[in-house]
């Protein structure tokens, strides 16, 4: 069976949509698996494809992918090259050498049962890279700005700083640059020309002081701030655990008797923004306080003891591990060597406390794989080994105070209803749920909730489309709120709720369609409840007036001009309209 032999007639650019789509699917699961595009495949897989009959036939799909593919191989091929160029910007033969396939062909080849059967294999990396990229831009964007100090001459007012300051999982900050000013001497003296000490940390300012106890207590270390603090405890009998926030003048003081001062300088959202602004607050206090300022070295290195970046944690987090399970991947992994305490005192930062960044992070990935039908047994095997499969079907007890089961089919109805809105054709559906066969799908949930297929384009779409065709709505904006990827899918469902048959759900006919319903100023009710065999009179007296107005500006209109003015209209109507125009003008 050719193409030209098909119910709906395809042009060259709907063949490559349809292998295009074909591709898209389904070869890159053949591709990791090392396996060929062939008969037995093809033939199995189309068996399951199953596309609503009113849109394209399973047997338009079947029979259209083996005359493509079988038929008229050189032309599939030709197709099969373009898309090879454009997902993997390399030839065919390229692709060959580096994957060890080849082109498609009759040769048969066995394919793996393995390959068809579900559930899929879930990929994590793809489901958790929306968190990774949305806080990659959030961090991008706060990089090109500057959060410094007003007064020393920065951008911020010192009560905005101290507001990011004090809410880190607000915020979402990296660090800070931070100033401490010796303000008395030995003698508990005011003095104004005390010791300069600037640094960053990644921690707050209390954690970050308790590392310079250390460093100046109990590894005696010989720089002039470490000097001053034993002078001031030793002599001076001074407490330096002693520390105080920020008050509303951005000034916290260190010490019982207040012997320094510490402030920030300037609040950063990336590891590598603040060590370059910490050498520029270094550079800018040694030119204006040449003898003042405690600092050796350009500045740039160092820090916290320990560095856990929120991009680390959020994938651990919503693969559902633990801070003790983190704190042992973060040192395999990463090299980075802490406790689960400390773990735990960093998600607390970002996210004030782990109960809520598993809201965040674990509850809409588990959200996402029950609406694609995996089931709690498949998740506590693949998807979560460190829980049993009791244990994920309490967490939706603990997310969504509902048992798992109920609302894993509550998520796939849902899931549903947005695949039908998106125009999907069932094969594509079955792509994305990837969890559950398609046959319990069709089988039961559907006729369970909908009735069938049909019913369930007829019952969800249509009373969407006819409530926004009657708004006068173009087909774009109809697309786009449906979240369509093409007009052509509308044009597809309008053709099945309205009744359209074979050359009518051209684009010529459509159109005619949505200026009878603004002409008409139909109702949403009026809009869907009329068929075409109740308006085809109209619409062809909608379309003679169009040729009739195209006729007195043009007399000698050609039949090649009238087919791209009316691509719906058949040759015959081309000569009896002109006869017809002829006599009225």
């Amino acid at each position: 069976m050719s193409l030209k032999n098909l119910s709906i007639k395809y042009s060259e650019q709907d063949d490559t949509t349809l292998v295009y789509r074909f591709l898209d699917l389904h070869f890159p699961l053949l591709l990791n698996n090392g396996f060929f595009l062939n008969w037995e495949y093809t033939c199995d897989l189309c068996s399951k494809a199953y596309l609503n009959q009113n849109i394209i036939s399973s047997e338009h799909y079947i029979k259209g992918m083996e005359n493509l593919i079988f038929i008229t191989l050189p032309k599939f091929n030709k197709i099969y090259e373009n898309w090879i160029r454009q997902k993997y910007q390399m030839s065919s033969d390229n692709l060959i050498a580096k994957f060890g396939i080849t082109q498609y062909s009759k040769k048969s080849h066995k394919v793996s049962e393995g390959y068809i059967a579900k559930p899929y294999p879930i990929d994590f990396d793809e489901l958790i890279e929306p968190f990774i990229f949305g806080l990659q831009q959030y961090i991008a964007e706060k990089d090109r700005e500057e959060h410094s100090n007003i007064r020393y001459g920065g951008t911020h007012p010192i009560l905005t700083l101290i507001d990011i300051y004090s809410h880190r999982a607000k915020y979402q900050w990296s660090g800070i640059i931070y100033k401490i000013t010796q303000i008395k001497d030995i003698g508990m003296n005011p003095i104004d020309d005390g010791l300069i000490q600037i640094g960053f940390t990644t921690e707050r300012f209390s954690s970050r002081w308790f590392w310079y106890q250390v460093d100046a207590f109990e590894n005696n270390k010989e720089l002039e701030i470490y000097q001053l603090m034993r002078d001031f405890e030793n002599i001076a009998s001074e407490n330096l655990k002693k520390l105080t926030r920020l008050s509303k003048d951005g000034i916290g003081f260190i010490g019982k008797n207040g012997v320094f001062t510490w402030e920030i300088l300037e609040i950063c959202w990336s590891d590598s923004k603040l060590r370059t602004r910490e050498i520029d607050w270094i550079k800018k206090f040694k030119e204006e306080f040449k003898n003042r300022i405690g600092n050796i070295d350009t500045g740039g290195k160092g820090g916290s003891k320990i560095i856990i970046p929120p991009i680390l944690l959020i994938p651990l987090i919503a693969r559902g591990f633990w801070s003790p399970k983190i704190a042992e991947i973060l040192g395999i992994e990463y090299g980075i060597i802490c406790s689960k305490d400390v773990v735990l005192k960093r998600i607390n930062e970002y996210w004030v406390s782990i109960d809520n960044a598993r809201i965040l992070f674990l509850k809409p990935i588990l959200e996402i794989l029950m609406s694609q039908g995996y089931s709690a047994t498949y998740l506590s095997e693949n998807g979560f080994p460190h829980e049993s499969s009791h244990g994920v079907a309490n967490l939706s007890n603990i997310f969504w105070n509902t048992d798992f089961q109920t609302k894993r089919l509550e998520l796939i109805k849902e899931h549903l209803i947005r695949l039908f809105k998106k125009g999907y054709e069932v094969y594509e559906m079955d792509f994305e749920l990837k969890g559950v066969p398609w046959e319990t799908v069709r089988k039961e949930y559907i006729p369970q909730w909908c009735g069938s297929n049909k019913d369930a384009r007829i019952i969800i779409v249509k009373p969407i489309i006819a409530e926004m065709l009657s708004e006068g709505r173009s087909l774009r904006e109809i697309a786009i709120y449906l979240k369509q990827d093409s007009i052509d899918r509308l044009r597809k469902q309008i053709s099945l709720f309205w009744g359209f048959k074979g050359g009518l759900c051209l684009w010529g006919g459509i159109l005619n369609f949505l200026e009878y319903i603004k002409f008409k100023r139909l109702t949403p009710i009026e809009v869907y409840n009329i068929s075409y065999e109740d308006i085809k009179e109209d619409l062809m007296k909608l379309d003679y007036l169009k040729f009739l107005s195209e006729y007195k500006k043009n007399p000698n209109m050609s039949l090649s001009m009238f087919r791209s003015l009316f691509p719906d209209q058949s040759q015959s109507n081309y000569y009896y309209w002109m006869q017809k125009a002829k006599k009225k003008i």
